[in-house]
């Protein structure tokens, strides 16, 4: 039943209705894509045994081969999003109850539409809500938003919980009644679980002294939904479903979505400054310029650049360094930036320093290290 509910619930049997035989497309094309997927096929090895290791099924490797397949074939599907960590446990749950088409369906329309930016490589959708959660925090529980914000555990909810519809902190029984209920009534029912499981636990979060004892906390109340305790009237999770319904229902989409565009600004400005900080830190030894120049620099070198997606998934590379321009991005710059763009062959000059110093690894494409270096010979005399 969960396969068919799932499927309706998410959106994703209409787009079932008109991409007609697309996983089947995609693990073909999968199976036959190399050197571009590399980086994020050994990330998703390293993940599958992790996904959820007391389940039978991925004890075994029919299991793991299908949620291999499953992942493969997705971020051949989305080159944008590829893989991120947290899909391998929402793939996980999706093939015990679903076959591999309809669960590729789900986890495409889980990503993209219903937990928007969530999975790209920056998490952004994650920080969004993570500002959205922190004002819900404040307007309901005032006291307890200020020690949340003292002990610093808002990205804990933020990366632990939403991330992965509480998959990694609850008991799997649990956790299927929280998937259930998010497929039927979206985002809220995230919002509104986390504000009741803190209001709870609000007197020993109040009186916990750092940010680990809050944690077991959370951990420990959490780790208690597994129970078959037929003393119970009802189940745990059910009456945590309850309440938070009965307490914080007066969140609704509209209200995320204001919230949302909120943070959203705030989130790309922050991200926008780190990245200009990690640029101007990190190749400021190899040039003469100072750290406000290089950032002015890389300003403009990132309007014109495009990322490189694979590099963009390699936990090895810093943000900065995943820019790319190519040559005739590359001769837009020159005629901004250069003095001696004039005369009757400029660009023949641009062309050959373009060749001096376009990368081995990537023809026909300059990084902002390289770029940066050329142009401190070039304004700075530096020949070192």
């Amino acid at each position: 039943l969960r396969n068919e509910l799932w499927l309706l619930f998410s959106g994703a049997i209409y787009d079932k209705e008109v991409n007609l035989n697309i996983y089947r497309k995609y693990v073909y094309e999968s199976s036959n894509v190399k050197n571009d997927h590399d980086t994020i096929n050994e990330e998703i090895e390293r993940d599958l045994y992790r996904a959820l290791p007391d389940q039978e099924a991925y004890q075994q490797e029919l299991g793991i081969n299908a949620l291999r397949r499953l992942l493969r074939v997705y971020a051949c599907y989305n080159t944008d999003v590829g893989y991120c960590r947290a899909m391998n446990m929402l793939g996980g749950v999706l093939l015990l109850y679903m076959n591999e088409e309809d669960a590729f369906l789900t986890l495409a329309a889980l990503c993209e539409r219903l937990l928007p930016d969530y999975y790209n490589t920056k998490l952004v959708g994650v920080l969004i809500d993570q500002g959205v959660f922190n004002d819900y925090c404040k307007e309901y529980l005032p006291d307890l938003y200020d020690k949340l914000e003292h002990l610093g555990i808002a990205a804990y909810i933020s990366l632990s919980w939403f991330l992965t519809l509480f998959v990694y902190v609850m008991p799997f029984e649990s956790v299927l009644y929280v998937i259930d209920i998010f497929f039927y009534d979206g985002i809220k029912v995230l919002f509104q679980l986390a504000l009741t499981i803190l209001n709870e636990n609000r007197h020993r979060l109040l009186a916990c002294q750092d940010d680990g004892d809050a944690i077991m906390i959370l951990t420990t109340y959490l780790d208690q939904f597994y129970d078959h305790n037929e003393n119970h009237e009802e189940k745990q999770i059910i009456y945590l479903i309850k309440k938070s319904y009965s307490n914080y229902n007066g969140i609704n989409e509209e209200n995320i979505n204001r919230l949302r565009l909120k943070h959203r600004l705030k989130v790309v400005q922050n991200m926008r400054e780190s990245l200009l900080q990690s640029a101007a830190k990190n190749t400021l030894k190899f040039t003469k310029f100072n750290e406000q120049e290089i950032k002015n620099i890389f300003y403009i070198f990132n309007d014109v650049s495009r990322i490189s997606l694979t590099e963009a998934n390699d936990p090895r590379k810093l943000d900065y360094e995943t820019y790319r321009i190519n040559r005739d991005e590359y001769l837009i710059l020159c005629k901004y930036l250069s003095p001696w763009y004039i005369g009757e062959q400029p660009e023949s000059l641009a062309n050959k320093l373009f060749d001096l110093f376009n990368l081995n690894v990537q023809p026909g494409k300059i990084d902002f290290l390289s770029f940066i270096r050329l142009w401190s010979i070039l304004w700075n005399k530096n020949f070192e």
